[in-house]
């Protein structure tokens, strides 16, 4: 509000002071629903404080007249109060949020709007607060992110058991890989090379190697897997056991080293030797005896190898002693991949069962979403009827009682309270429109057929064009509440596109029920759309669509969207009875 409307706002009341009395016109302030009260400039003292304020703040107008606000109003301000001041001589007008403690110390949470008051001057005198409860609403907003964060720890859930069964499954496939060769392929070498490269891949390391050793410990066979040929060939002959990868085959032991160069058993690299840090290294066993070793080197993405890495590790060792002894242990070998192949099976219906309970608890905290939003909406539509529409119309009862009393001759008095009823009466009706579509009262009261009856009736006469109504009636308890919710706000949506966007000449809405089913159908003849080119929300639109779709899905309905520019929209959603 800047200076003219303060200008404004000064010519107003000084012309109200002129017709009314200032009983009258406190009066009048008291039928506020908002708590208002005026400080004085150079006092800061209360000079002003009507009803709304005592049944907010607690406080009387005989206790709080002459006592400064601070006294009475313990406030929370989001900037500090001098420059909330200044806003307000400078431009007229400050708005925003503030905390209040009430008389009893309870927390208050209101919407101020202050302005200044003025002399004939033009010189500040005072200041005007007007302050509106939303105390409830921001305990509605703070419970609605909370059901928001629940579900959002949900999907991260999700997100996170998604992310485990891809590894899971990419350690098994790798498995799977390792005894595929073995006993598909009786070129040791090659298989061995594919042991030592599937290890490395599947636990993160940056090198890997393989050694088998004859029983004097002395490797015979040393297979790498990331190294070239190049630094391979610069390296030169093959270890001999000596150091650390003695030591895992003579202790026949998992060996795990956070840095290698600290290790008493390591005798160094030796010269054009790639730097390594970490290692982790098994023993292979076969029939109770090392015949060699696998180790992996560099682990990726951290300091150090874990336990789960030398568990994997484990694993690929035994199935390297059994490449190694491959014609005695086929056999076993075959009953290892049969056991591999169990343990996909066993790990598929547990990860199946897992999914479906993170996505059935998804569906229940959506659901709990849901309903904490339709129970504001009927809240803030109880409000709106019970407690703001009533202070109107209880002040068109007193406007009507007033009209009789201005004088005859008095004809600006007259005009004044006549624009003040036809403002109060479009008011009054635009909070009765707002309420019904926040939660109509025909849907608890009377179910859904004549709900859809009253929706349409309304759309007709809002926006002025046919609509052609087919409802059944329903048997009683034949509908869920949550599936006659959601075939009424897939109804309100479908109509307010229509009535909106589609331009439409004629709207169809129908609810049949047959075979144990209910089906809604809207169908409009107006220009149609490309469902392809809004199939998901965008700044240009689809929020509705996709609302439609997610409520169906909720319910177990089924809705299916046909359109296309020139033809028109038909809407079909089919839900189950109960």
């Amino acid at each position: 509000m800047g200076d003219g409307m303060t200008k404004g706002t000064d010519e107003s009341i000084q012309t109200s002071t002129a017709l009314l009395t200032i009983e009258d016109q406190a009066a009048l302030l008291d039928l506020a629903h908002d708590a208002i009260f005026v400080r004085d400039l150079d006092t800061a003292r209360i000079v002003y404080w009507n009803d709304g304020a005592h049944k907010l703040f607690g406080w009387t107008a005989a206790e709080s007249l002459g006592r400064a606000s601070h006294e009475l109003l313990h406030t929370e301000f989001p900037v500090p109060l001098r420059d909330i001041e200044r806003t307000v001589l400078d431009t007229g007008l400050w708005e925003g949020e503030l905390v209040h403690l009430d008389r009893s110390g309870n927390r208050v949470v209101v919407l101020s709007r202050w302005a200044v008051r003025r002399d004939e001057h033009g010189d500040p005198i005072g200041f005007l607060e007007i302050n509106r409860d939303i105390t409830a609403r921001k305990i509605g907003e703070q419970q609605i992110e909370q059901l928001l964060a629940e579900r959002e720890r949900r999907l991260t859930e999700l997100g996170q058991a998604h992310s485990a069964v891809l590894e899971n499954h990419r350690q098994q496939k790798a498995l799977n890989v390792a005894v595929q060769s073995i006993t598909s392929d009786l070129d040791l070498e090659r298989v061995l090379q594919h042991i030592v490269d599937e290890a490395r891949d599947l636990i993160g390391a940056g090198y890997a190697a393989l050694g088998v050793a004859d029983d004097t410990g002395r490797i015979l066979q040393f297979i790498t897997s990331g190294l070239s040929g190049e630094q391979r060939a610069a390296i030169g002959p093959l270890p001999q056991g000596h150091g650390l990868l003695g030591t895992l085959i003579w202790q026949g032991k998992p060996l795990r080293v956070p840095v290698i160069a600290q290790h008493p058993e390591s005798h160094g690299f030796p010269p054009n030797h790639p730097p390594m840090t970490s290692l982790l290294g098994v023993p292979i066993i076969l029939n109770g005896r090392a015949v060699g070793d696998l180790y992996l080197t560099d682990k990726i993405g951290a300091a150090e190898f874990n336990q789960n890495d030398e568990d994997l590790l484990l694993l690929l060792s035994h199935h390297a002693a059994a490449a190694i002894h491959n014609a005695r242990l086929y056999e076993q070998v075959r009953r290892a991949r049969d056991q591999v192949r169990e343990w996909n099976r066993v790990l598929e219906e547990r990860v199946a069962e897992r999914t479906r309970q993170i996505e059935e608890q998804a569906r229940e905290t959506t659901i709990r979403i849901i309903h904490a939003q339709e129970d504001e909406r009927k809240r803030i539509a109880r409000e709106l009827h019970d407690e703001s529409g009533q202070s109107l119309a209880a002040m068109l009862i007193d406007l009507d009682l007033l009209q009789p009393l201005i004088p005859p001759g008095n004809q600006p008095l007259q005009d004044g309270l006549a624009r003040l009823q036809r403002i109060t009466k479009r008011t009054w009706e635009d909070i009765r429109s707002l309420a019904h579509d926040f939660r109509p009262s025909i849907l608890d009261d009377f179910g859904l057929s004549a709900a859809l009856e009253a929706l349409a009736q309304d759309y007709a006469r809002v926006f002025g064009f046919p609509i052609s109504v087919d409802v059944a009636p329903l048997p009683d308890d034949s509908l869920s509440p949550e599936v006659e919710l959601t075939l009424y706000r897939v109804a309100q949506e479908a109509l307010t596109n229509s009535a909106k966007y589609a331009n439409s000449t004629e709207t169809r809405l129908q609810l049949v029920h047959r075979d144990g089913n209910v089906t809604l159908t809207v169908q409009d003849k107006g220009r149609g759309f490309d469902p392809d080119s809004v199939a998901g929300p965008s700044r240009s639109g689809g929020w509705g669509l996709r609302g439609m779709r997610e409520r169906a899905d909720l319910v177990g309905a089924r809705l299916t969207i046909q359109s296309a520019p020139g033809e028109g929209t038909f809407i079909v959603v089919t839900a189950p009875t109960n």
